[in-house]
């Protein structure tokens, strides 16, 4: 199985991996804060892609991880100011 669209969103989902699925308001720096909250909790990005329909709007942030996220990640990645949702999608494969 392959998700290929997510809110109107072109994405590319196997479910190799835990998934984290957020929508933020794209401005600079916000993948560079999104990466740090990761770091900071010892979780590897196997892959990320973010896409866009304008600038300035919401963009869709892929993130693949070689394990899952914990509580305390899930809770600092909701708590930057511009993130509208984060969905956790478990690894199937």
């Amino acid at each position: 199985i392959v998700v290929t669209s997510i809110d109107g969103f072109p994405v590319h989902v196997t479910g190799s991996y835990t998934t984290l699925v957020v929508v933020a308001r794209d401005e600079p720096g916000i993948v560079a804060k999104l990466a740090t909250a990761l770091a900071d909790e010892s979780l590897n990005l196997a892959t990320m892609r973010v896409s866009r329909h304008r600038k300035g709007g919401d963009a869709i942030h892929i993130y693949e991880l070689d394990s899952p996220p914990g509580p305390s990640a899930l809770q600092r990645i909701r708590a930057v100011a511009v993130v509208k949702s984060l969905r956790v999608i478990d690894r199937v494969a």
